[in-house]
């Protein structure tokens, strides 16, 4: 067995682990040094347009003494805590209760990377390595290509996804080596923070590189493969468990919404990773760094007009950024652990590792590969998600736990003799093989990047591909990154020759550290650049104007800007838009916008448009072009949020749609109902009645109505199974007009109307979620025997 030089004491054990936390917050805490303070964001263009408005508004309501169940402020009203990406339950984000929004973003931010650099490297101890190469992988990890990708596009809920992996492998191969049943519990935690992180993508991935290495750690210890196995079950069913506050209504919610039934190729292979960004996992920024964060601000007059050419022209790859191929774990622990697969006998760790990071990089290529969408339909799950290029995730996490094997083995003190005291030999053959193969790549790498300039031919060769003809500030960028990697290839092959020939002693373990100083800094230098914070005020234009409209006019939408950034950016302010962001769009919402376009959309009657914006938004179908100079308001001839009508058809979804698109009909004056039996509703001569709001709150609507004959009351919110009406404190049937309204029918007289929201799944998954954890803390807790 090989050994590593250091102290095997307990407390220099101890002691070394509490270094490594430390080292790991420290640089996490160190790259957003410049982000921690009030008014900063340091996310890209998701965390304006999804994330930030968001946590924001729960955080608000939770502080008024509401449960943010519903959300009535985007697309007409959609759940609101059924939405995975949302995270109201997972626990870190209680950040958002105590600091502000855009400052809980950054400190989520920093906890989160250093959770995911400190669980690699309790799993890179578990499994074999020494404490330094298990430092070198949690590095690798935790402050890798991908996780930069992340800060980059604001991806909050896949950085928030990043530790839950290793913690979760980390419990089943402790429990495999007959670990205490606490570590059934920390697994099953594991899985269930990776889903309640918010996005249900990396929890699949999670779960399928759990499964298996769970499979792995049985066969490869075949007397413990019933516990293993069982272990494993029992996990995943607990976390399940756990998770189904979040999972059961989250299921609910993906069946209503306009990703559901998707299976075509065009959907499953979207956003696929192109095959020469193999090459960034040598060289990161071979085709640039492309700040899209930083396009899009510009677009909200951040940037100066000086500024933004040379912003776009910083990325010439491909896929057009680097926020979805992001895939970088350490140029010099890359270099080391393809270099140990050339001793004799080849170790499987390594081999497994390897394997594992190929499959998963096979699988990001998507429709650039051979037989994604195939997989994609046989994988239970799979076919629910686009985006292979999020495969990198699982490509990472490997190669980083095989730059620490190569670490290991390169200092290993057993590869030069058994003792110290013995005389050193000549290089085996296989390390002159791995040697002479790092310097030939460090020498093409210098080659390359010490070249007179782009017309020499290493970089014609690189720029004839699909990506076209780079910027000056992308070559230079790119020259200095392949620079970079030919160093670190020539370090690597010195690092080898030091590892043999140096005695075991105080020298070897400088030689550790100044390699663990190496791999650091060259993550950090990689990492640095996605971390560029920007007040967040300037990203959230109009926002008291909006407030003093909707102050004014509570009863009707106020439409933002058309672009994602700022899509959301008035939901804190409670400010109903009929439009926004969200990727799950409900199905019949999108079925009505792509019915009506072209004519305004019934229940929106005002409309706010920020200054000098001229692609007003498709999403409500206005008709024509609305030139606007200031901010103003703009009449337009839809029915309020709240009315009455006196005619009303049964018709289907698809019939529906094709009336309401109609030229001639009014939605003042019939109702098209899609659910529900054929209901009589008095003819509409004479006076409609009034309709005036009691109350309006997130899941709560109390209306006062007063009518003369029977009528049909439509609220221009969206139709949801989980909302119950009731007319004087009598139950009613809400029924589904106009496509995605709520109506009910009200007899003549005055009466309450009220509209309440009781979501079903939400507390049935809460109180299978709270029997979850009273078996988690009986798993936890340590029994004593009786006396």
């Amino acid at each position: 067995m090989e050994r590593f030089p250091e102290r095997a004491t307990r407390y220099g054990d101890r002691v070394q682990c509490v270094l490594a936390h430390v080292l790991f917050l420290a640089l996490a805490t160190w790259l957003f040094r410049h982000a921690l303070g009030p008014g900063l964001l340091v996310f890209g263009h998701d965390a304006i347009g999804q994330f930030y408005p968001w946590r924001a508004y729960a955080a608000a309501e939770i502080h008024a003494g509401r449960f943010p169940a519903w959300n009535p402020y985007l697309f007409s009203g959609v759940p609101f805590a059924a939405n995975p990406q949302v995270g109201l339950f997972y626990p870190p984000n209680v950040l958002f209760l105590i600091l502000p929004a855009e400052l809980a973003l950054t400190a989520s931010a920093i906890l989160h990377i250093y959770f995911g650099a400190a669980f690699a490297y309790h799993l890179a101890r578990s499994i074999g390595l020494a404490r330094i190469p298990a430092m070198v992988a949690g590095l690798s990890w935790g402050f890798s290509g991908f996780a930069a990708a992340r800060i980059l596009a604001g991806h909050a809920t896949i950085l928030a996804g990043i530790p839950w992996l290793p913690l979760l492998l980390w419990a089943i191969d402790r429990w495999a080596k007959g670990g205490s049943r606490r570590w059934l519990a920390v697994g099953a935690v594991a899985g269930a923070l990776s889903f309640l992180a918010g996005h249900p993508q990396m929890a699949h991935m999670t779960a399928l590189a759990a499964a298996v290495f769970a499979l792995h750690r049985a066969l490869a210890d075949r007397p413990r493969i019933l516990r293993t196995s069982l272990g494993t079950v029992g996990m995943a069913v607990l976390a399940a468990v756990l998770a189904s506050v979040a999972l059961l209504p989250a299921w609910r919610l993906a069946r209503e919404t306009a990703r559901s039934g998707r299976g075509e190729d065009a959907f499953l292979t979207a956003v696929s990773c192109p095959p020469e960004a193999a090459v960034t996992l040598v060289v990161p920024r071979l085709f640039g760094w492309h700040d899209f964060f930083y396009m899009s601000i510009y677009h909200a007059d951040y940037l100066s007009a000086e500024e933004a050419p040379d912003t776009q022209a910083r990325f010439w790859g491909r896929w057009g950024s680097n926020w979805e191929t992001g895939c970088y774990a350490g140029a010099l622990g890359l270099f080391l652990g393809l270099a140990s697969l050339f001793r004799r006998p080849l170790a499987r760790r390594e081999l497994a590792l390897l394997a594992a990071a190929g499959v998963s990089f096979w699988l990001s290529l998507g429709k650039y590969g051979a037989g994604y969408a195939v997989v994609a339909r046989l994988v239970p799950g799979l076919s629910l998600f686009r985006a292979p290029a999020r495969f990198l995730f699982l490509a990472d996490f490997a190669l980083a736990l095989l730059a620490g094997c190569g670490v290991q083995w390169a200092l290993t003190p057993e590869r030069a003799c058994a003792t110290p005291e013995k005389k050193r030999g000549p290089l085996p053959r296989t390390e002159k093989g791995a040697i002479g193969a790092l310097l030939l790549v460090a020498l093409a790498l210098a080659g390359t990047a010490l070249a007179t300039g782009p017309d020499s031919w290493p970089w014609r060769a690189i720029y004839a591909g699909p990506a076209g003809m780079p910027s000056s500030h992308a070559f230079e960028t790119a020259r200095e990154s392949t620079l970079l990697a030919a160093l670190l290839g020539g370090l690597a092959a010195a690092t080898i020759v030091l590892g043999r020939k140096l005695p075991p002693g105080r020298a070897r373990r400088r030689l550790s550290v100044v390699v663990l100083a190496l791999v650091a800094a060259d993550l950090a230098l990689n990492f640095a650049p996605a971390v560029r914070p920007v007040p967040i005020e300037p990203l959230l234009p109009g926002r008291e104007s909006a407030r003093e409209l909707a102050d004014r006019e509570h009863d009707r939408f106020v439409l933002e800007k058309a672009s994602i950034l700022g899509a959301n950016s008035l939901l804190p302010d409670r400010v109903r838009t009929a439009g926004g962001y969200d990727p799950l769009l409900p199905a019949r919402y999108e079925d009505l916008v792509l019915a009506v376009r072209g004519k305004p959309s019934e229940g929106v009657s005002t409309v706010l448009l920020p200054p000098g914006e001229e692609r007003v938004a498709r999403a409500l179908a206005l008709s024509g072009r609305i030139d606007v100079e200031d901010w103003r308001e703009e009449d337009l001839a839809g029915a309020p949020r709240a009315y009455v009508v006196g005619r009303s058809r049964v018709l289907s979804d698809e019939d529906a749609l094709i009336a309401i698109s109609s030229p001639g009909w009014d939605p003042r004056r019939e109702a098209i109902l899609v659910s529900g039996p054929e209901v009589a509703v008095d003819a509409a001569d004479g006076e409609l009645g009034t309709v005036e709001f009691i109350e309006d709150s997130p899941g709560l609507v109390r209306l006062h109505v007063a009518l003369p004959v029977r009528r049909v009351l439509i609220l221009a919110d969206r139709f949801d199974s989980d909302w119950v009406a009731s007319v004087d404190g009598v139950p009613v049937t809400i029924h589904r007009a106009q496509v995605i309204h709520r109506a009910v029918i009200v007899e003549a007289g005055t009466h309450e109307v009220e509209f309440r929201y009781r979501p079903r799944w939400l507390l049935a998954g809460g109180m299978i979620s709270a029997a979850g954890c009273f078996v988690t803390l009986f798993l936890l807790v340590r029994l004593r025997p009786r006396r």
